[in-house]
């Protein structure tokens, strides 16, 4: 299946923009600005690594280091993971985890607040690990609870790297088609509302936080002038995600929420 990026050129914060995501700029423990996007953009793989922290933490952050850390030769300064505090606790609190842990992090992020939210990659859940690459801001790892591997973050920062221009669902290609959703949140059914320049062929598709197509919904061709189109959410899961409106070979993308 196809991944979409995340990369926040439409809205998810940009513009497909999709990550998914959402950008974010906060000083870390030692008092460093990050910017997700800039850095991101400038060639980095980023690996959020969410924490309470707690003991049933450790095999997901450990296998996310891991892997971060086996890629520090062959690609230096790339690969950074950002261990984050989910609770708002304090540095000290999570420095030590870290170290008790034999973890170490490229930066430390405790009371970010909802700077740094994990509900912008869906569900929340300790420990979590989502891995970020390429301008287009794509999700290559979205796992959280249980079930993390080593190899298979690995893999995943592997993608990332060998994608640095990748597209995807945070991409958008026009923003002129005054993309509104409402109400959104969505409980079962929302409206689409957008304006056309000229007569287009028009299509709708719906992404997750992982930029998996989750549901397509094809029109005819419409004429100039604005348009409402009524969409129905009632078979998708609560959580995030992006609806990509495609006129011709332009696209425009908004991120919204289901909540029934």
């Amino acid at each position: 299946m196809k991944k979409i990026l995340l990369s926040l050129t439409m809205l998810l914060t940009s513009s497909i923009a999709f990550f998914g995501q959402t950008d974010f700029n906060v000083t870390d423990c030692a008092g460093t600005q990050h910017q997700l996007f800039s850095e991101l953009d400038g060639g980095k793989v980023v690996v959020l690594v969410w924490v309470m922290p707690c003991s049933s933490c450790i095999p997901g952050a450990k296998a996310a280091y891991n892997a971060s850390a086996s890629f520090s030769s062959s690609n230096p300064g790339r690969v950074v993971y950002y261990l984050i505090d989910d609770t708002g606790g304090s540095c000290s609190t999570l420095n030590s985890w870290a170290s008790t842990n034999a973890i170490i992090p490229s930066s430390v992020f405790a009371n970010t607040g909802n700077v740094i939210k994990m509900t912008d990659y869906g569900s929340s859940g300790m420990p979590k690990v989502v891995v970020l690459g390429g301008t287009g801001h794509t999700i290559f790892y979205n796992q959280n609870n249980t079930g993390f591997t080593q190899a298979a973050i690995t893999t995943a920062i592997t993608n990332a790297l060998a994608a640095p221009n990748s597209i995807g669902i945070n991409e958008t290609n026009a923003t002129n088609f005054e993309l509104i959703l409402f109400p959104n949140p969505v409980t079962n059914t929302t409206k689409v509302n957008y304006t056309l320049a000229q007569t287009a062929e028009v299509s709708f598709a719906i992404y997750n936080v992982l930029g998996e197509k989750v549901k397509t919904i094809s029109t005819e061709k419409q004429t100039a002038g604005k348009h409402e189109t009524l969409i129905s959410c009632e078979s998708l899961s609560d959580g995030v995600y992006f609806i990509q409106l495609k006129v011709a070979d332009k696209t425009e993308l908004l991120k919204f929420s289901i909540v029934h």
